[in-house]
């Protein structure tokens, strides 16, 4: 799991250094159409890694989760977990910085914060979460198809 969070990091920080120029939907459109490069990659560049069409199956649950209600309590833990450090994480100083970049960037940079810097920050943060929900996702269901990477599934989020 640690490698999938650093991947999900690192994968999101790359994206959004080539979008930092962007700004709201032009931004929005840039990642879903890196969704969709990735899905196509995923589906047809690489089948004999990542099975193609068929995805990838025979993914095992953790040891000690085989049933669905220790799977359940251990995704409720998670989720308890996150919202916990989320909520720390906006009372301390960097969280309120982050809030007011999300209010107004031109001021903050203004004021001397490194804009590109906590974009980048906030970009791969929000990249490792996305792999930690990927993560649990394919331990849960036990393959990984490669639908969940496509342009319609990131819409579903979004709507």
């Amino acid at each position: 799991m640690p490698l999938a969070l650093l991947l999900g990091f690192g994968a999101a920080f790359f994206l959004g250094f080539l979008g930092l120029r962007s700004h709201g939907i032009f931004f929005l459109m840039l990642t879903l159409a890196f969704a969709q490069l990735v899905y196509v990659l995923v589906k047809q560049g690489f089948p004999q890694v990542t099975g193609g069409d068929d995805g990838l199956p025979g993914i095992p649950r953790p040891l000690g989760l085989e049933g669905e209600l220790p799977y359940y309590l251990v995704g409720l833990g998670l989720l308890v977990g996150v919202l916990l450090l989320y909520r720390a994480f906006l009372a301390s100083p960097l969280g309120l910085v982050m809030d007011a970049l999300r209010q107004n960037e031109v001021r903050l940079g203004v004021l001397g914060y490194d804009v590109r810097r906590l974009k980048l920050l906030a970009s791969g943060v929000s990249g490792a979460l996305a792999a930690l929900g990927g993560v649990y996702l394919a331990g849960y269901r036990g393959f990984v198809h490669p639908h969940d990477l496509s342009w319609a599934t990131s819409g579903l989020l979004l709507v």
